[in-house]
Order: C-alpha cells, then sequence, then structure tokens
C-alpha cells in the first residue's frame, strides 16, 4: 500500500469512528429514555442490567458500561455532546458515575478523575476527557 492509499484509509477510519462515536450516543439517549420510562418493566425484566445481557446478548461488562451511561445521561444530558464529539467515553462515564457516589453532598455536575495525582476532583464537565491513547505496550 503506498503513502496515498494508507492516508486514504486512515480518512476512512477516521469517518468511521465519528459515525461510531455518533451511533453510541444516539444508542445512550435512546437508552436512558428507555430507562426513564422504564420499558424492561413491561418486557418481563428486573432492570435495565438483565435487558442488556439478556435481551440485547452484551457482555456483563458492555452492560454495565451502557447502564451507567444511561444512568448519567438521565442526570446531567449534557454529556451527551462530548460523548458524540468523542470527548467522553464509555470507562471514563463509569469513573464520573463512581466519583458521584461517592459524593455525600449533591452537585450540579458530576465529579470525575482526571488522571492527576491530586485528589481534588473537578466540579465542571469541561475537563472531562477520554484518554488519546488506549493503555498498552505500544
Amino acid at each position: 500500500m503506498n503513502t496515498t492509499e494508507s492516508r486514504s484509509f486512515a480518512a476512512r477510519l477516521a469517518d468511521l469512528l465519528r459515525n461510531e462515536q455518533h451511533a453510541m450516543a444516539d444508542f445512550l439517549v435512546a437508552l436512558a429514555e428507555f430507562d426513564r420510562q422504564r420499558a424492561w418493566v413491561t418486557l418481563g425484566y428486573s432492570g435495565l442490567f438483565p435487558f442488556l445481557h439478556q435481551k440485547l446478548g452484551l457482555s456483563r461488562s458492555a452492560s454495565f458500561f451502557r447502564k451507567t451511561a444511561a444512568e448519567l445521561i438521565q442526570r446531567y444530558p449534557e454529556i451527551v455532546e462530548p460523548l458524540r464529539g468523542g470527548r467522553l467515553c464509555l470507562s471514563t462515564m463509569a469513573s464520573v458515575a463512581k466519583g458521584s457516589r461517592q459524593r455525600t453532598a449533591p452537585r450540579s455536575s458530576p465529579g470525575f478523575s482526571t488522571g492527576r495525582p491530586s485528589r481534588r476532583r473537578p466540579s465542571s464537565l469541561s475537563s472531562l476527557r477520554c484518554s488519546a491513547r488506549p493503555p498498552g505496550p505500544w
């Protein structure tokens, strides 16, 4: 494959990734509404997690991340756009949820870990970011 072909292939991959991010955001927004309406009850499920795992066939991990994201979207709808734009990912949302559950005083926006050594959590969603590169030996 020559350089031009590689660049074209890379551009196509970038387009596909953007589409994936938009599709995931759309799915999570719809899932949040499905959960808000408790539609899983009328289908005979005891909760959103069993619906995701049993009916949709997602792994336990994938079910957990999507359930957590749907709950956060219901509480903080402003996170949809960072999710859609790739600035927020499912694993980060799980960290946000964990941080917001550990708080005793309610706040207008969730806390989250930024990977900094400080134990202080930023108070705005604007600092929330996904890692640019996944951890690994590469």
